[in-house]
């Protein structure tokens, strides 16, 4: 799905996942990766939830972990985003999206 978004010219965006290892290891999964240019570099990162109220700097800790562990990109290079349904708690470095914002 190429396009634009916002100054980042889009070429693909789809969900990232990998097993950490062990059966019993949590896989790591990002929700949304969007790449970008002719090089298809990791331009922004996304978590959604259905849930109605979320901390927005809990998740954003939590895909930096998991984008660095990724070894995708390092995560000073990339935007982060979270949706939820109603409420994301709003914090330093993550842009927020709820259902209300998308279905408006």
């Amino acid at each position: 799905a190429a396009g634009t978004l916002g100054a980042v010219d889009v070429v693909d965006v789809g969900e990232w996942w990998r097993s950490q290892g062990q059966g019993s290891d949590d896989p790591c999964q990002l929700d949304a990766v969007v790449l970008a240019g002719r090089r298809r570099l990791p331009a922004i990162v996304g978590e959604a939830t259905w849930a109605k109220k979320v901390n927005g700097g809990s998740l954003l800790g939590a895909m930096q972990r998991k984008l660095h562990n990724s070894q995708l990109a390092d995560p000073e290079t990339v935007e982060f985003y979270v949706c939820a349904r109603e409420n994301v708690e709003r914090s330093e470095g993550v842009h927020v999206v709820t259902s209300a914002d998308m279905f408006s």
